[in-house]
């Protein structure tokens, strides 16, 4: 089985993120090989968030792990990195996962997947988000999206935002959180929803 990462953005470094050793010998031991994931940047993106990979059970042939977004956090809290993870099988299905990390998370929170053509070279575009609580205890709703994401739109109960998104993210501080739908407008028209 192949492990791959396409594209993979620079992801700032910080403490929970484990050592490039340490995932090179978890990749080898439960994927036997690690095919072309062998640059320092690539095993980097899979010790970050290579736990989140939609389906590692046999039969999966070929692994990949994409950085979409790097997003600045409010009250300069650091940064978060979003991953897009897709497992493709023998029999030509696949599924995928999108995943977000946080500063002193002990590893990468899932926030989407499920099977069909996610996060493959048929279906590149993507958008995720999830809630976070800033560490002076407010809650923000993050959403990201990928290179061709030009506007984010969330709505909620009793409340929208729809805003352009030259940085393709989007923080919202809300006081509780509720149920809401993000949409991401590309820049052809059409509109994307999150993987689930």
């Amino acid at each position: 089985m192949a492990v791959r990462t396409l594209g993979a953005a620079p992801v700032a470094r910080s403490g929970w993120a484990r050592p490039v050793a340490e995932a090179e010998a978890v990749l080898v031991r439960h994927y036997r090989r690690l095919g072309e994931a062998t640059a320092q940047d690539a095993l980097q993106a899979w010790a970050r968030a290579g736990c989140a990979v939609p389906d590692g059970t046999p039969g999966v042939k070929q692994l990949n792990l994409w950085a979409f977004a790097v997003q600045p956090l409010p009250q300069n809290a650091g940064s978060a990195a979003w991953f897009c993870l897709r497992a493709d099988r023998w029999t030509g299905e696949g599924s995928a996962a999108t995943a977000v990390l946080l500063p002193s998370a002990r590893g990468p929170q899932r926030t989407g997947g499920g099977p069909g053509r996610s996060c493959s070279r048929f279906e590149q575009d993507t958008v995720a988000w999830t809630w976070w609580r800033s560490p002076q205890g407010a809650e923000y709703l993050l959403a990201a999206g990928s290179r061709r994401v030009t506007r984010l739109i969330v709505r909620g109960p009793d409340w929208s935002v729809d805003r352009p998104a030259p940085d393709r993210t989007l923080a919202v501080e809300r006081p509780a959180r509720a149920a809401v739908r993000v949409e991401a407008l590309l820049d052809n028209g059409s509109r994307l929803n999150p993987p689930h």
